[in-house]
This record gives structure tokens, C-alpha cells and sequence, in this order.
């Protein structure tokens, strides 16, 4: 289901949507298709991830449960409104498959509070850069990508965070990736534009303020094609490599 990996450093990644799996009585009522389903799950992301040991990798698809969002906002995908418009059933679900789900998002949480508490015991502190990627060709694959100016190349976000304790921390990752060399130009990032985090980083916030601070971290799929889901591995490598610089930076500010 998901795997928590740790390491002997206060950095911790997380890819809480590149799973695919997604269980057999699920799976039989899926109206999505496979392609319409990979293109809303963050693919490659765990490969982003795998910048440090301390690692949070979920291998269940979204469409099983998403662990990033709160329970009031409808963690299982009933209805199209809930999944950007996309009809996920042929047929409405059985309140005990629901059940079976949210089960399953209970567990979750709980495994991240002994995995948060067992970080705080070790190192006091940590840092985590919870990594989600963004499709922004949404009109078609031939069609115009949409307006730049909403949907920078990375988007930092610090969803509820007391950041003026964190500061220094969310600078050097924003200054790292704007400094960068990126195939002769520099990469557009913004804070908290469309995407400033989800429920993983609310959650942390709230029980460890003090503690814990959760750079949610939006990729443009300017690394892949979005609709067919081609890697471009140059392009993928290179922003791999300014993660990697940017965790190192992290854990010398630290």
C-alpha cells in the first residue's frame, strides 16, 4: 500500500500520488480509463523522491483513496465534481467498499504520526518536500497550454505553515530551483500559487508547528508528455539534480 523508508537525516520526501494499484472489487466498477487515470496521478514522482532515505512512497492509486485530501473533502471519489469532472464509476458504490477505503486513509494517518514522532524523537526537527507534479495542457494534447502565468514550473507550497519560523528553509529551496540552470533559462517558481498543499501537509502543521515544516512541492509536467505519458528524460533528469541540490542546501540551513 505505501512504504515508509527512514534514513539518518532530517530530510524526508514524500509521493503520496504516484501509486497506480487499486483493489479488485474497485477496479471491476472503474468507468475511468487506464490513460484518463494516469494522467490525474503524479507519475514519476517517486523517482523525484529518491533524493534521501527518509522516504514516504504511496503505491495506491488516488482513485483508491486520496491520503492528501481531508475527509471533508471527500477523500473517495464519489461523483465527477469530486475527481476534476471525470466519471470514475459505471456504478454507484456499495457504502461498504467506501468503508473499506476510508479504512484504509485512517491507517494511513496513523502511520504517519508514529513515522512524524519517530523523526521529532531522532532529530528534533525535520524537513520534508512532499512532491505532487501538475498537468497544464488540460484543453488537449494538440491544443494551446494553458496561461503561463497561472501555472509556473514549480510551485512551492506552505499550506498553513507558521512560516516565519521556517523561513530560511522555503528561500533556499525557492532560490535554488530560480538559480538554476535549466537548459539555458531560468525555471518560473512561485509560492503558493493553485497548489499551496494538501491535507499530508495541513495535517503535519497542525500536530507539529513547531517542529515539522512541509514544502509542498508542484511540478509542471514540464518533464513528460502529459497525454501520452512519455518521459523526457533530460528534462526529468536535470529537474531530478536541482532537487538534489536543493535537499543538500536544505539540510546545510538546517
Amino acid at each position: 500500500m505505501w512504504k515508509f523508508e527512514k534514513g539518518n537525516e532530517p530530510l524526508v520526501t514524500a509521493a503520496v500520488h504516484s501509486g497506480h494499484s487499486i483493489r479488485a472489487e474497485l477496479f471491476e466498477n472503474l468507468a475511468i480509463s487506464d490513460a484518463d487515470r494516469l494522467r490525474a496521478e503524479d507519475l514519476f514522482t517517486e523517482r523525484l523522491a529518491d533524493i534521501c532515505a527518509n522516504k514516504i512512497i504511496v503505491n495506491l492509486s488516488r482513485f483508491e483513496i486520496d491520503v492528501n485530501r481531508s475527509r471533508k473533502e471527500n477523500p473517495f471519489y464519489l461523483e465527477p465534481e469530486d475527481a476534476w469532472g471525470l466519471k470514475v464509476w459505471k456504478d454507484k458504490q456499495k457504502s461498504e467498499t467506501i468503508i473499506r477505503s476510508l479504512q484504509l486513509y485512517d491507517l494511513f494517518y496513523i502511520e504517519l504520526r508514529k513515522y512524524c514522532e519517530y523523526l521529532i524523537s531522532r532529530f528534533g526537527k525535520f524537513v520534508m518536500f512532499d512532491i505532487h507534479s501538475y498537468n497544464y495542457r488540460t484543453k488537449g494534447p494538440e491544443e494551446q497550454p494553458n496561461d503561463p502565468k497561472q501555472n509556473p514550473e514549480i510551485i512551492v507550497g506552505t499550506s498553513n505553515m507558521k512560516t516565519a519560523k521556517w523561513e530560511s528553509i522555503i528561500t533556499v529551496v525557492e532560490k535554488t530551483f530560480q538559480n538554476a540552470d535549466y537548459f539555458g533559462r531560468n525555471l518560473d517558481v512561485r509560492r503558493n500559487i493553485r497548489y499551496p498543499g494538501g491535507s499530508v501537509a495541513r495535517w503535519i502543521h497542525n500536530n507539529y508547528p513547531q517542529s515539522a515544516c512541509v514544502l509542498s512541492l508542484e511540478f509542471k509536467k514540464i518533464f513528460m508528455d502529459e497525454w501520452s505519458g512519455e518521459l523526457y528524460i533530460d528534462r526529468f533528469n536535470r529537474l531530478h539534480e536541482i532537487l538534489r541540490v536543493s535537499a543538500k542546501a536544505v539540510l546545510k540551513t538546517l
